[in-house]
């Protein structure tokens, strides 16, 4: 009688076909999506909790899941946001919870980027240092869009000065673009930028800076609106970035460049923790088999044109100072859209 069967060491006895199938794990050159949007508000239907909504349910069944029909005039900021998410998570302050409530129930969630629906000075303090916290020390590559405020300058603050038109008594927020920005930077692509993207929300926005202003505006790192055209259209995409170091370079100030680099960043993370975390012997073969899972990512990102010029030889997984810690060092170089036209024409 022949052996057979599978095998963990190659140490049969009986001669036969010792045969292993394993399936292919596909998570290495999986890009993450986007589109998710987190955000406070009072709703008061069910305070103290995170309601997950896409953007289907919210037109097909928002009564039920948040208490009011999509049209209510209160969650215009919603119909705002997911003109261009596709999904959110609100966080229900009811009439007592807090800012820190929401930070501490949202933190779990996996979102692209933290609306800041409010004007209240110290709310937006609070969020901003949460989300430099989740991105410097946690890991947690997201961004926050804030109104207003007196130069963020970081890359994972989006700060809008562009505001709306209100009437006398109006009850419209001067914050209130917030949201779109929120939900269009959320559904922005990899390999896309939201420069020059047309505003098709319901407000009538305030576009009445001069073109010295507006340069004054992107110097300062602020997320405007002009008219080009007759349309309302995103200036420029940027972030509060000013100030430039060594680790920071002027590329960061380019929300389409933080988009890629938190994806890599994102992506990278989960594949280590998901396949490799306390899985894969730190040796030869597994670094090998980790820098493959890491060319094949950023190959799908090359093939989008999110990345180019990619040099895999240039990619180095090594051993770091302990024997169960991995060290990678790359380049990459993203690819950004088209912002600038200088042309020169010699008529003869």
């Amino acid at each position: 009688m022949w052996g057979g069967g599978t095998y963990v060491s190659q140490n049969k006895t009986l001669p036969g076909a010792y045969i292993n199938f394993f399936a292919v794990d596909k998570v290495s050159a999986v890009l993450g999506e986007r589109g998710t949007v987190a955000i406070a508000l009072p709703l008061n239907f069910k305070a103290g909790s995170v309601i997950e909504i896409t953007r289907a349910e919210f037109v097909n069944n928002s009564v039920e899941l948040l208490g009011k029909d999509m049209v209510d005039e209160s969650l215009i900021m919603l119909r705002e946001i997911f003109q261009n998410a596709s999904k959110c998570y609100i966080y229900d302050l009811g009439t007592t919870h807090t800012a820190f409530d929401a930070i501490l129930a949202l933190e779990q969630y996996e979102f692209n980027v933290l609306c800041v629906y409010t004007d209240e000075a110290e709310d937006i303090t609070q969020y901003i240092i949460a989300v430099k916290s989740w991105r410097d020390e946690a890991g947690k590559k997201c961004q926050a869009v804030v109104y207003n405020q007196n130069k963020p300058d970081h890359e994972g603050i989006i700060n809008v000065t562009t505001s709306v038109e209100r009437g006398e008594d109006s009850e419209i927020p001067a914050y209130a673009l917030v949201a779109w920005v929120a939900g269009v930077e959320a559904g922005c692509e990899v390999n896309k930028s939201c420069m020059n993207r047309l505003y098709n929300g319901e407000y009538e926005v305030v576009t009445n800076k001069s073109q010295t202003e507006l340069e004054t505006a992107i110097n300062n790192g602020e997320f405007v609106f002009h008219k080009v055209y007759g349309e309302v259209r995103v200036l420029k995409d940027i972030n509060s970035l000013t100030t430039t170091t060594l680790e920071k370079s002027d590329d960061f100030k380019s929300n389409q460049v933080i988009r890629v680099i938190d994806l890599i960043g994102n992506d990278t993370a989960k594949l280590f923790n998901k396949k490799y975390l306390g899985q894969i012997p730190n040796d030869v073969e597994g670094r090998t088999s980790f820098w493959a899972d890491i060319v094949a990512h950023r190959k799908e990102l090359e093939k989008i044109r999110a990345i180019h010029n990619y040099k895999s030889d240039e990619l180095i997984v090594e051993e770091g100072k302990t024997k169960e810690s991995v060290v990678v060092y790359e380049l990459v170089e993203v690819t950004t859209a088209m912002g600038k036209l200088y042309m020169t024409i010699y008529v003869g």
